[in-house]
């Protein structure tokens, strides 16, 4: 009997003892049906396992379909990102482009307007030939039409040689080479009208892209007007300084001649003088000094000019040459109510190899320059030392100093610092300058120091006897 049957039953009737017969009659009918239905039971469950089964496989498959199908979409969604974004691109390039192409016609309708209307003589030329020319070329070497222009080479609208002698043809080529090869080309050059008449100019070659391939454009310049100029100048120059020296020659002999007489008279020589007439004369004899000390500088500094200035070369000691020039300093110093110092070598100095008048100059301008701009009560210092090799001349003092921003100039001609009047109305500023140039005909160098108001230190060196 069927164990589900049995149970039902036992439950009914209390026990399968306690069945009634005629129950237990249909009872395996029941049993059968029972049976059949555990077998219809199994059936459908295996039935449903199978088809689980499948599902499962069927919804894998799916489910992988459904993935492959998602990463293609997104694939898709990312192609058509990346297309956009390329789209974009495009168009924005295209923008860019069309800006490039507007501002490079703009620059290019500039250049043109420029290159046109200039003053100056403007061409573009390659290595071999003239491509375009403005209307200041054409006016310039007097050329009626541009085509006849361009049709000469660059050295063709030049005499056949150049000042040096050299070909002006194989000249051109050399300096359009030159340009090509180092970015530009500065030169100046003799150039050929049509009429046949030879100008000066100035030419600068300069690289430049034109329709992708690199050209130069000349800037030249007729420089006739200008060496005029400087050949009148030069002559203007030249006789402005034979009239300064052949006036301060004249000058300097009387000058010395009063000079002289004031010392005659200074000394008691023709008498004794009163107190107030020596004054008198002293500061007569004062201005005397300091007219003929200018009218030397003045010769001296025109002399340096035009290179006529010369340095002996004997063996000198620069301390026989500093003592005597020490004696007059201390003078002065004493004159004016300074405090001045020397601070000798440790040790002897070497021999120099130089002219022992011109250093002796050198001293004393740069002691006369310490002494008159430094105020009463002030001190000053001067030293001399070996350094390197070389020997070393110091004087610092605690005068006005010089402005920081006029410091460059100080060893120039004629300068004089701004609050220099205030302690000298009027002088040739001339010292430092003739100073600097004949330590530096001695191989030396010349500096200083300097603090606007509290005062300067300069100084200058000579190489040793080698």
């Amino acid at each position: 009997m069927h164990a589900h049957l049995e149970r039902q039953l036992a439950k009914r009737y209390g026990g399968l003892d306690r069945v009634p017969e005629e129950v237990l009659a249909f009872s395996s009918v029941v049993d059968r049906a029972y049976a059949g239905h555990d077998e219809d039971r199994r059936m459908l469950e295996r039935t449903l396992e199978v088809s689980s089964t499948e599902m499962g496989e069927k919804n894998r498959t799916l489910a992988g379909q459904a993935e492959e199908l998602r990463a293609r979409v997104a694939e898709a969604v990312e192609a058509k990102s990346a297309l956009l974004n390329v789209l974009e691109d495009e168009q924005e390039a295209e923008r860019k482009l069309r800006e490039n192409v507007a501002v490079i016609e703009a620059e290019r309708s500039k250049f043109r307007k420029v290159f046109e209307t200039s003053n100056d003589a403007l061409m573009l030329l390659d290595e071999t030939r003239f491509l375009d020319a403005n209307a200041a070329t054409l006016k310039m070497f007097g050329y009626a039409a541009k085509e006849e222009f361009l049709a000469r080479h660059p050295g063709e609208v030049s005499p056949p040689t150049q000042g040096d002698g050299q070909p002006s043809k194989d000249a051109a080529n050399e300096r359009i080479a030159t340009a090509m090869r180092e970015g530009k080309n500065f030169f100046e050059w003799t150039h050929r009208r049509t009429d046949g008449t030879d100008f000066p100019a100035s030419v600068l070659l300069t690289p430049l892209e034109l329709d992708g391939k690199t050209a130069l454009q000349a800037t030249v310049r007729d420089l006739t007007e200008e060496k005029k100029s400087a050949a009148r100048l030069k002559d203007l120059d030249q006789l402005k300084n034979t009239f300064i020296r052949i006036v301060s020659h004249q000058f300097r002999t009387p000058l010395n001649a009063i000079r002289w007489n004031l010392e005659a008279l200074l000394s008691d020589q023709l008498g004794v003088l009163k107190p107030e007439q020596k004054e008198f004369l002293r500061v007569t004899y004062d201005a005397n000094t300091d007219v003929i000390s200018r009218i030397h500088d003045l010769l001296t500094a025109m002399d340096i000019e035009e290179g006529r200035t010369s340095v002996s070369a004997e063996e000198m000691s620069v301390e026989t040459v500093w003592n005597g020039v020490m004696a007059e300093w201390k003078k002065r110093c004493e004159i004016k109510g300074l405090v001045c110092a020397y601070v000798p070598p440790p040790s002897p100095l070497p021999a120099l190899q130089g002219d022992a008048e011109k250093v002796r100059d050198a001293f004393s301008k740069f002691v006369e320059n310490a002494v008159t701009y430094t105020p009463q009560g002030g001190r000053l210092e001067a030293t001399l030392a070996p350094v390197d090799h070389r020997v070393r001349f110091t004087i610092k003092d605690t005068g006005i100093g010089i402005p920081a921003v006029e410091q460059p100039r100080v060893f120039t001609r004629f300068f004089r610092a701004s609050n220099a009047s205030t302690m000298k109305a009027d002088a040739s500023g001339l010292g430092l300058y003739i100073s600097k140039h004949l330590i530096e005909a001695h191989g030396g160098t010349v500096g200083f120091e300097s603090k606007e108001g509290e005062g300067s230190a300069f100084w200058f060196e000579l190489p040793v006897k080698s």
